[in-house]
């Protein structure tokens, strides 16, 4: 992963490595998951009562009426945050696993 790509093999790395590696991760993975998302939101936002969506129907409407874009508007605030975020999470969540570690042992 980032972490790895950073240097990471050979102990832990420096906070800004942490922040950038997780930064780097959830910016990722919101590109490659985001027109998942989007086809997702629209199926949840249905009126069960009137009308069941599926999700493949969804996706080739969009595509067919809207385009390719469709499938990433707004993804750029997704991804200003999204960076910030991760960023921060990932070294939290390092400093807490290796925190709650050294109190196993």
């Amino acid at each position: 992963g980032a972490k790895r790509a950073l240097g990471g093999r050979d102990g832990p790395l420096p906070l800004w490595k942490r922040s950038l590696a997780g930064a780097t991760a959830g910016i990722f993975s919101w590109l490659v998951i985001y027109p998942v998302d989007v086809v997702k939101t629209i199926v949840q936002s249905a009126n069960p009562s009137r009308e069941r969506l599926c999700a493949r129907h969804v996706a080739a409407r969009l595509l067919r009426e809207e385009g390719v874009g469709r499938f990433y508007r707004g993804l750029a605030f997704t991804v200003l945050r999204a960076g910030p975020v991760a960023g921060i999470l990932l070294p939290v969540f390092d400093l807490t696993l290796s925190t709650l570690r050294a109190l196993r042992d």
